[in-house]
């Protein structure tokens, strides 16, 4: 117990420290969110949150006894990750430099610690399902999506931080019943790094210390909860079915894709940015942005949860993916009319802030 304490001090301490040590010199040194057609907040806000958030995680997990094959080489890849996000929020990145420098670390990271997603569950006729080595390309556009999912989920204050909070503390839930502590301390480490970074970006501070999480704190968040998934799915033990790390990130996931789907309906990038993601039907809608981010995690946490309860009831793995599949197909029939359902729970025509 002391042992747990001491790690979840450490982390806490570290993360505020950074926070109020970098927030002075994130103007000198570039790291600032200017406004645009996008945002609706007004002047430049620090965006070292996920600085912080990175640094809470690497106190503690430094001087932990780590196994090095895994964790180590977790370290490694994360590190690698915000360092390219970080220079994103500074010189804007092309949407290639960032891809191929995920799909290059993804890769290494699969390769090196000899994870593929290959197994995929079991089903009925097809017994195992596993899909050898196509699963290093899987585990890379599965790594490459998390990313991704939460990069364009991360609009309105403590979206992004709040959703990755939903999804670390169910992995850490089932790592725990299921008697992983290694992969669930690191899920709490994490959990606990987000803590300050979204009582700033919230506003819960009693001062004004606004910060957003910036691209370095997306890589962060999005490559963890891609690492432990792939890891709790695809180790020997099984921690997790591989149907139920959809359903733990379901959300973003399938924001992501319906997002995607439009934009090439349209004839667009898949990459543009635009302001047709769920958070923003609800701004479109009304709905101030605190009241926005209430109705998205509502959504998130009932869409994860429900798979956290076919995952812990023991459900059939087709039953799982039978029911991710009507999940989708709703959504991506309902999420045009989400704005109106909520409209009632407007105060003003328009959010204030980011």
């Amino acid at each position: 117990m002391e042992y747990f304490l001491s790690i979840t001090v450490t982390t806490l301490a570290t993360a505020f420290v950074a926070l109020l040590m970098l927030r002075p010199l994130s103007t000198r040194l570039g790291f600032v969110d200017i406004p645009n057609a996008r945002t609706v907040h007004h002047g430049h806000v620090p965006n070292i949150g996920g600085l912080s958030v990175y640094l809470g995680m690497l106190a503690p997990v430094l001087f932990m006894d780590v196994d090095w094959q895994y964790q180590g080489l977790y370290i490694l890849g994360v590190s690698i990750m915000v360092l390219t996000g970080a220079l994103d929020d500074l010189k804007e990145l092309s949407a290639k430099s960032r891809l191929l420098v995920q799909a290059a670390v993804s890769l290494l990271m699969l390769v090196l610690a000899q994870y593929p997603v290959s197994y995929l569950g079991e089903f009925p006729i097809l017994g195992t399902f596993n899909i050898g080595g196509l699963g290093y390309v899987v585990g890379v556009f599965a790594i490459i999506g998390s990313i991704n999912a939460f990069n364009m989920i991360d609009g309105i204050d403590g979206l992004a931080g709040s959703v990755a909070l939903i999804a670390l503390a169910q992995i850490c839930l089932l790592l725990f019943i299921r008697g992983n502590t290694d992969l669930c301390l690191l899920a709490l480490i994490v959990i606990v790094a987000l803590i300050p970074y979204l009582i700033l970006n919230l506003g819960l501070w009693p001062f004004e210390r606004k910060v957003f999480m910036g691209d370095a704190g997306v890589m962060f968040v999005g490559f963890t909860i891609a690492w432990l998934l792939i890891n709790a799915t695809q180790s020997p033990s099984r921690y997790i079915s591989p149907i139920s790390a959809f359903w733990i990130i379901s959300l973003p996931f399938m924001d992501i894709l319906e997002v995607i789907r439009t934009r090439l309906k349209q004839g667009k990038s898949p990459f543009q940015a635009d302001r047709q993601h769920i958070h923003h039907l609800f701004l479109n809608a009304g709905l101030p942005a605190k009241q926005a981010l209430v109705a998205v995690l509502i959504l998130a946490t009932s869409t994860s949860g429900l798979g956290l309860v076919l995952e812990l009831t023991g459900a059939k793995e087709w039953i799982m993916v039978l029911l991710f599949i009507i999940l989708n197909a709703a959504y991506f029939h309902v999420k045009p009319h989400l704005g109106k359902l909520f409209k009632r729970w407007a105060v003003h025509p328009y959010p204030h802030d980011h």
